[in-house]
């Protein structure tokens, strides 16, 4: 009904943003079915047709990730870098929803695309710098890229921000261990045992010279 009152009303309706709206609940509607592959065509075709809609972008990037989920481990990293293009677009559009770099981060590092991967996480840390859980993923980055003195600054800084997150001690003894320094690793290791297994000392310090 939209295309024929366009037909009828020329381009300069106020029926081509009506249209704009329900082709993107349509969009919506096929990612809520899960129904991916047409989700992924009806954004395709939606962004070619209006590129600067970030959200169109971010529908894009979603029902990509969405149909990464649902491939085989060997089928995973193509959908996956698609995502991360999509989301990278729509963060370029709207520079100021860092939720959109933040999942074009986390789709590069799925996709194993590292340098993008620890661009867009440097972003994320730009805007949060006090984002532990993002110094936690750049770190990955920067371990899987042999940057190993990087990744134990970075991940040095998450748990100084959160010293209650033992994940954070184990991925540390991991990074350490890779870079060889294995009295280190060891360290970070018994420091995360003591936090999954151990019971409080009812005198620490007591305790630490025994």
């Amino acid at each position: 009904m939209l295309r024929n009152g366009l037909a009828a009303a020329g381009t300069g309706s106020s029926l081509q943003e009506a249209l704009r709206t329900v082709r993107a609940n349509k969009a919506n509607e096929l990612l809520d079915q899960k129904k991916y592959d047409e989700a992924v065509a009806y954004y395709n075709d939606l962004t070619k047709q209006d590129p600067k809609d970030a959200d169109l972008w971010m529908g894009l990037g979603n029902a990509y990730f969405k149909r990464a989920e649902t491939k085989a481990d060997s089928l995973k990293k193509p959908e996956f870098k698609s995502s991360a293009d999509a989301y990278a677009k729509a963060y370029e559009l709207r520079p100021t929803d860092s939720n959109l770099v933040f999942n074009a981060a986390l789709a590069y590092q799925y996709a194993g695309e590292l340098g993008k991967a620890e661009a867009q996480w440097r972003a994320v840390l730009a805007k949060s710098p006090d984002d532990a859980d993002a110094l936690s993923s750049l770190g990955s980055v920067l371990s899987d890229e042999k940057k190993y003195d990087d990744a134990t600054k970075v991940l040095l800084r998450a748990i100084a921000l959160k010293p209650e997150e033992k994940i954070y001690y184990r991925q540390l003894g991991a990074v350490y261990s890779k870079a060889g320094n294995n009295p280190k690793s060891t360290e970070m290791l018994i420091l995360y045992m003591a936090m999954s297994k151990g019971t409080p000392a009812a005198d620490p310090a007591a305790a630490a010279k025994t």
